[in-house]
């Protein structure tokens, strides 16, 4: 029998006595309604601390809850970017293969008697050897050139850009300088060069950009 049942049952017996009671009875009867108000009202004060405390375990259920998700997907996306990360050297060696080759295109042509700016389409075979084994240079180059942008295509759709560097500020959370000049005609800390390329998503820098900065006489170490 719950606890509120027995207390209403009681006060139910003892208010069907209450023409038969005397003065002492009615006294008697007092004395028990008073203790039957004390029980319940500890009981109400109980059941409303025991509410409260499923509350608070609720909530507290659900903040861990959300934490752990949280935690979950900051973990996923640190496992995604370090797999992406792996790609990066794969870029640099690509960036510098195709950089050799269109420089050593621009050396078969220049031995043909033509002219070829790398920024240019390459021209038609001449007819010599050399024009030819820069004909399958530049085809090479080509099928580089899509896998290079197809690794940068998979990067970017992830969120993951250049970091911009030369006419730059030199930023040192973005930033390495490997080396400095000096020229007057530009503002110290402006990057000059770009040594190596970084990458970085969004303010998560995946790898910092190695750069040349403008550093001119004079120029205090405190900036």
């Amino acid at each position: 029998m719950s606890h509120k049942r027995h207390v209403w049952e009681t006060i139910s017996g003892l208010t069907s006595r209450l023409d038969d009671l005397s003065d002492d009875g009615l006294a008697k009867l007092g004395e028990q309604l008073s203790k039957l108000g004390r029980e319940q009202y500890k009981s109400n004060t109980l059941a409303q601390a025991l509410a409260e405390r499923v509350q608070v375990a609720l909530e507290s259920f659900q903040s861990i809850m959300a934490h752990q998700e949280a935690a979950q997907q900051e973990a996923v996306q640190k496992a995604r970017l370090d797999v992406l990360k792996t790609l990066l050297p794969v870029l640099d060696g690509l960036e510098a293969g195709l950089e050799s080759g269109e420089r050593q295109v621009a050396l078969l042509w220049r031995m043909e008697g033509g002219e070829w700016k790398m920024d240019e389409p390459p021209p038609s075979p001449l007819g010599g050897q050399d024009s030819q084994a820069a004909a399958i240079l530049t085809a090479w180059l080509d099928g580089q050139r899509l896998l290079r942008d197809r690794l940068l295509a998979i990067l970017n759709e992830a969120g993951i850009q250049p970091v911009p560097t030369i006419g730059q500020p030199f930023d040192p959370y973005r930033h390495v300088a490997v080396s400095t000049i000096e020229d007057e005609t530009l503002p110290d800390g402006q990057i000059v060069a770009e040594e190596r390329r970084g990458y970085a998503a969004g303010d998560h820098v995946l790898r910092y950009a190695e750069v040349v900065v403008v550093k001119n006489r004079g120029t205090s170490n405190e900036e």
